[in-house]
């Protein structure tokens, strides 16, 4: 003990507590040293420190804890190495927070968290107000600023960034991928997440659906806060959607998780969509993802691919088999079930020698039927 400069050090296996009174709480520390400076506000504790609060615990290699003027209660701690932080008040929506390096910053009452950064292999679980999913998020760096009751008011991380989301009822987990991300939260718990640099989307199978995968430049998700679940992702920059045969590009796609429909639309890049049955290039095309109906809408193109390659389809016996069948409208229904395709507006059918003109055309491959309505040129 150091009565000039008033510091105490215990200088191996160090196990210190400090007694609740009045609205201080109780804290308890082990350490492999330990150092107290009174006057100059500081705590010490090194050699792997474990500290607790309440029903919050802290681990980490070494750790400064910065005190207020007034009294023995925390206001700033820093955590250096093998940093861990789990538990808190029942009510906090932040269960748990794991990096290299976490400083903690807490309000005047030195008990509630305001803010916390997050150094190296950053990774904290979010969990909903309802308690049905848990959110998984890390990234190099991160920092989270929290509301009185626990909740996440914002959040931003970036360099290697992963948030794995819950699955539901009807859909598998998610897991995004990319550089950057900046979100924001209500009480009830995470509302939207911006994510950007490079993303990637991934949504695991389940029995009514095959996976879906989806790269962009960028994605803003808009979640069920209470819940934790993703109810629509809005992708933006060089699009690509692969879910089973079917595969999409375009500049902008709204994918909504709700109502289960993906939009494609965006200037520079005209959108495009193929599976093994059809090819769709328009102005904007719009799925239902189960059952897969697809709906185009201007400059359509499309190309109805060799009936050969799909035993539960009839092409009509005016078009050959073998060949592909272009069609030009300016709107289609296709149905990817029934195996029907309905086109309208200056139709205009190819294939070989074979040219149809018409200002509405359908094709039905499930009973081989052709109907053409005010057919403007017929040639075969």
């Amino acid at each position: 003990y150091d009565e000039q400069r008033d510091i105490m050090q215990l200088l191996e296996n160090a196990s210190v507590a400090f007694a609740e009174g009045g609205a201080q709480e109780a804290m308890a520390f082990t350490a492999g040293t330990f150092t107290y400076a009174r006057r100059d506000r500081y705590m010490r504790l090194e050699n792997v420190m474990h500290m607790d609060r309440e029903a919050q615990q802290i681990d980490a290699d070494n750790s400064t804890v910065r005190l207020f003027p007034d009294r023995d209660e925390t206001d700033y701690v820093e955590l250096r190495g093998g940093s861990k932080v789990t538990g808190g008040e029942a009510n906090s929506l932040l269960k748990s927070m794991q990096a290299n390096d976490i400083n903690l910053d807490y309000a005047d009452d030195g008990r509630t968290l305001q803010n916390a950064t997050l150094a190296g292999a950053a990774n904290i679980l979010v969990a909903s107000r309802s308690g049905s999913g848990t959110q998984r998020l890390s990234g190099g760096f991160m920092d989270i600023s929290l509301d009185a009751d626990g909740s996440v008011r914002s959040l931003s991380t970036r360099e290697a960034v992963t948030v794995a989301l819950p699955a539901t009822k009807d859909t598998g987990p998610r897991t995004i991928r990319s550089n950057v991300l900046a979100a924001s939260g209500t009480t009830d718990g995470i509302k939207d997440m911006k994510f950007s640099e490079g993303v990637e989307y991934r949504e695991a199978a389940v029995k009514t659906q095959p996976a879906r995968l989806v790269r962009a430049r960028s994605l803003d998700a808009a979640l069920n806060a209470a819940a934790g679940t993703l109810e629509e992702a809005h992708f933006t920059g060089n699009v690509d959607f692969t879910e089973g045969a079917m595969h999409a590009t375009s500049m902008d796609a709204r994918y909504n998780v709700v109502k289960g429909t993906l939009g494609l639309s965006g200037a520079g890049s005209t959108p495009h969509l193929d599976n093994d049955a059809i090819t769709i290039d328009a102005n904007a095309i719009d799925v239902t993802l189960n059952p897969r109906t697809m709906t185009a809408a201007g400059g359509v193109r499309s190309t109805l691919l060799p009936a050969t390659t799909r035993s539960d389809t009839r092409r009509p016996a005016l078009l050959a088999d073998k060949d592909p069948v272009n069609i030009i409208s300016d709107s289609m229904v296709y149905d990817e079930n029934a195996h029907t395709v309905a086109y309208t507006g200056k139709v205009k059918l190819l294939q070989s020698d074979t040219t149809i003109q018409a200002a509405t055309l359908t094709l039905d491959e499930s009973n081989g039927n052709l109907v053409a309505n005010e057919i403007g040129r017929a040639h075969v």
